[in-house]
Formats: structure tokens, sequence, C-alpha cells
């Protein structure tokens, strides 16, 4: 007589959750950065400074979500536009004009002078940063950030209690017996 195991084998993930999440929003970031630092090459004048300043927030938004991976996408918006007008305000100060002048890293991370139009712009990249997660979540179901864990799809097989795995096997080998 056969015997059934006291619990299946569960199918776990070759690649850890929290791997899962960072690694699309790594790669991500390395393809904005890259088209940031590029973006000066193809436009120029007002098309090039919008550009550069939405592609500086969507930057920072994959950043945000990337030391944070399940921060909601509300959240990741605030703290990205908080951040982009910080770094903006702080232009009013003479310190990122100071250390883009030694840096050429800070210049690109801190600017140089206070643009009030750059403000706007910011928006732009997080509105665009967070229709495009919304849009990605919609179509595949699943996205590095959620609203609660309920809406996060593990990835893992769920395995049933021990004692609903007896009623089961049980149903299985007498479908009377489970009524």
């Amino acid at each position: 007589m056969l015997t059934e195991p006291p619990h299946p084998v569960a199918s776990v993930p070759i690649v850890p959750l929290s791997l899962r999440r960072r690694l699309p929003i790594a790669l991500g970031l390395v393809l904005i950065c890259s088209a940031g630092l590029a973006f000066p090459t193809v436009a120029a004048g007002p098309v090039a400074n919008v550009g550069r300043d939405a592609l500086y927030a969507v930057g920072i938004y994959a950043l945000v979500l990337l030391i944070c991976p399940q921060a909601g996408e509300r959240a990741v918006a605030v703290v990205t536009a908080a951040i982009c007008w910080g770094v903006e305000f702080a232009q009013l100060t003479g310190f990122p004009a100071e250390a883009s002048r030694h840096s050429s890293l800070a210049r690109v991370v801190l600017g140089s002078t206070f643009n009030p139009a750059d403000l706007a712009f910011y928006l732009i990249g997080v509105l665009l940063a967070t229709a495009v997660t919304a849009v990605l979540r919609s179509r595949w179901g699943y996205f590095p950030i959620a609203d609660s864990d309920a809406d996060r799809p593990t990835g893992r097989a769920e395995i049933p209690a021990p004692v609903e795995l007896q009623r089961l096997s049980a149903r299985l080998r007498d479908p009377a017996a489970g009524r």
C-alpha cells in the first residue's frame, strides 16, 4: 500500500522575492540614467530642458522605488516630488553651484541654478513614472509596488494546511467520503 507524503512539495522560487522586486527597477534605473545622459545630444533648447528634468524625476522615482520597493505608488510619487523640489530649491543657496564647479557628477545630480519652470517639469516626470508603473501593474498583474500585500501575488504555490490535505486525500481516494 502506497502512503502519501504528509506535506506536498511546494514550488519555491529560485530568485528571492526582494531581488525579483529590485532587479527590474535597477535595470530600469540604468536605462533612465543612460537616456538622461544621452538626451542633450538629441535635443536642444526648451525641449532638452523639459526632457532632462522629466528624466531626472523619473530616475529619482526609480531610485526611491529601488530603496523601498514595497511602497505604494502615491508614496513614491510624493517622496520623489519632494526630493526633486528640495534639490531645485537648494539651488537658491550657493552649495550646488559651488559643488558643480568641482564635480561633473554634482552638476548632473544637484544642478547649478534655480529655474522655477523646473518644478513643473519634475511633476511631469513624476506623473509619467507613476502612469507607467500603473500600466505595468495592470498589464502584467504585478509590478514591484503595491498599495497592500493583498494586491501583490507572492509567486509561490499556496500550501494547504495539513488538515485540509487529509480531507483532500480522503476525497481523492473515496469521493463519497468527502461529503
